[in-house]
């Protein structure tokens, strides 16, 4: 059975650089004469402000292949993650200074087999603060190199200053495939926003969700592009349950994921890994459930009509407290 990673490699790009910005509080300390500023890492994440997209159109209508066009604002929580300046992977702002993605993304080899990397096969938390950037801001990689991008904004560049993805690495690359990255600075709230997250969240009896959707640049088969330039959308009605999971993946899965169902004309494909799969509630708010790992090749699910599979995704809310504590986040949760 083959199993492939969705990261992607192929898009070099010239960056915008952004303006500083930081919230910081004086706190005063016992020792005479003497000021500690320290980071309020709770102002990061407010309840209130995420998942609210920033788009005015407020319809819900339904590349990921077989997608749809992202319009401006939609999703402004959706970044692009560069590594030596070509893109190679999507990510989610869960706060205004952090982000999550796929640890997969940081293997040196993107083909490495399940279950059969060790930590010298990722690259190190050192060079990833060297050499990747995030890219937030827009729906476009390259704006106005196709239609639907002409009026997109340029995306802004950010630096990281602290990264997570270890765990993945010491269990073979089996389980645990969410990476962790704190940015130099705030983003600016005008050009993006941060999605909910489901683990900070307590739905009520009566909450259902209004659509359930993955995003990503990745590769489209069906009009023979590599990597989308104007970010996409893929609807799912369900979740496949994890029994049904297993069998349609030979028990080749682990514990913590989310599984939809892959079809011949449309899934997430190679340059899709660490995009949300996310959740709108009715009030039109957006929650994000976990980030994609792995799945089938889109090109042969097209082409040559190889059995679709189950797609995987880590399920985020197995890692709450580790999320929480790599944000700084100490506020109760919220009610909906």
């Amino acid at each position: 059975m083959e199993i492939v990673r969705k990261r992607k490699t192929i898009l070099k790009l010239k960056y915008s650089e952004v303006k500083p910005k930081q919230n910081v509080v004086m706190v005063q300390n016992t020792t005479p004469k003497q000021n500690v500023v320290m980071v309020n890492n709770a102002t990061y994440y407010d309840p209130q402000k995420c998942g609210i997209s920033l788009n005015a159109n407020k319809s819900y209508q339904l590349k990921i292949m077989g997608g749809r066009d992202v319009e401006t604002g939609e999703h402004p929580w959706t970044v692009a993650i560069y590594y030596k300046g070509h893109y190679c992977c999507a990510g989610t702002l869960i706060s205004t200074k952090h982000v999550i993605t796929a640890a997969h993304c940081f293997l040196k080899n993107v083909n490495q087999s399940l279950g059969q990397c060790r930590p010298e096969h990722g690259i190190t938390e050192e060079e990833t603060l060297q050499q990747v950037k995030v890219m937030y801001g827009s729906k476009c990689l390259v704006p106005n190199r196709v239609r639907s991008c002409a009026k997109a904004p340029p995306m802004k560049r950010m630096a990281i200053v602290r990264a997570q993805y270890g765990r993945f690495f010491r269990q073979n690359c089996f389980g645990a495939d969410i990476a962790l990255l704190e940015l130099e600075y705030e983003i600016d709230e005008k050009d993006a926003n941060y999605i909910c997250l489901a683990s900070r969240i307590l739905l009520s009896k009566n909450a259902r969700f209004y659509t359930i959707q993955a995003v990503g640049w990745g590769n489209n088969p069906i009009v023979r592009k590599e990597l989308m330039d104007n970010l996409q959308k893929l609807e799912f009605h369900r979740f496949l349950d994890q029994d049904r999971c297993r069998q349609m993946n030979d028990n080749l899965v682990p514990d913590d994921i989310l599984c939809t169902e892959e079809a011949y004309n449309q899934n997430v494909c190679l340059g899709d890994s660490g995009g949300g799969l996310m959740a709108q509630l009715h009030n039109g708010r957006w929650l994000l459930l976990a980030v994609t790992s792995y799945g089938r090749s889109c090109e042969k699910l097209l082409k040559k009509r190889i059995q679709p599979l189950a797609q995987v995704y880590t399920d985020i809310r197995m890692y709450s407290g580790e999320i929480d504590k790599f944000t700084g986040y100490l506020l109760p949760w919220e009610e909906i």
